[in-house]
Parts: C-alpha cells; sequence; structure tokens
C-alpha cells in the first residue's frame, strides 16, 4: 500500500519542466509543520513548565534522552523555518497576484491563506511566551 503511494504521488507524478523551489513553497511548509507538529508532542512529554524545574526538565531532556538534544534542535530550527517558508509562500502570491484576475474563487482562496498565515504567527507567538 505504502509503495502505490508512493508511486502515484512522489514517483511517478507529472510534473512540467521548470520546476523549481519557487513552485513547492507550500509543499515545505506543510512538511515544516507536520515536523514542528511531532517534535512538539515529543517535547511535551518531557517537558515541565514549573518555574522551579523548567530548565532542569530541558537540561534532561537534552543530555540523558537518547536523540533527546536532537529532537530539540530540529523543533527549534523548525520553528525558524516555518515562519521564514511562510514568508516566502506568502510573497510570492503578493508577487504573482498582479497577473491574475481577481476573482471571487481567487479572493477566498487568498483569504484562506491570510486566515493560516494570521492563525500560525499567533500559535508560534503563543507558543513563546506560554513558557
Amino acid at each position: 500500500m505504502i509503495g502505490s503511494i508512493w508511486n502515484n504521488h512522489v514517483a511517478l507524478y507529472i510534473s512540467w519542466l521548470g520546476t523549481g523551489l519557487n513552485n513547492v513553497y507550500g509543499f515545505l511548509l506543510f512538511v515544516s509543520f507536520v515536523v514542528q507538529i511531532v517534535t512538539g508532542i515529543m517535547l511535551s512529554f518531557y517537558y515541565s513548565s514549573s518555574s522551579i524545574i523548567a530548565f532542569e526538565s530541558v537540561y534532561y531532556l537534552s543530555f540523558n534522552v537518547f536523540y533527546g538534544f536532537v529532537v530539540r534542535l530540529l523543533h527549534v530550527v523548525g520553528s525558524f523555518l516555518c515562519i521564514y517558508l511562510l514568508y516566502l509562500h506568502f510573497l510570492r502570491s503578493f508577487y504573482y497576484t498582479c497577473s491574475f484576475i481577481l476573482s471571487s474563487s481567487f479572493l477566498y482562496v487568498y483569504a484562506s491563506g491570510l486566515l493560516i498565515l494570521i492563525l500560525s504567527l499567533l500559535v508560534s507567538f503563543i507558543g513563546y511566551t506560554l513558557c
């Protein structure tokens, strides 16, 4: 089953010539969001938000948990990558907006993207200030 999914959606996916990094920001953003969710759940198993032992829980995760420092590093670097890709994806849409005719369906897609941007910035702000 996994082989057929891989063949149908990754290996044998028909794409046009000239597909570069500019056309895959959305997919990279999705992958980085999934990595953030998975590493965040893994980090939440060991983190304690008590002001007395918060540093000790991060220290324990970094030095005593098997590959805990890798999970923490993936989460830290992944957060910067998510914000960076989010801005690049949104700025690319600003660049190509001038070439589209503003139809109602395009405005719904644009408004939903703007809503996702605002919600993800809100979640990242709450994630940094929650501690």
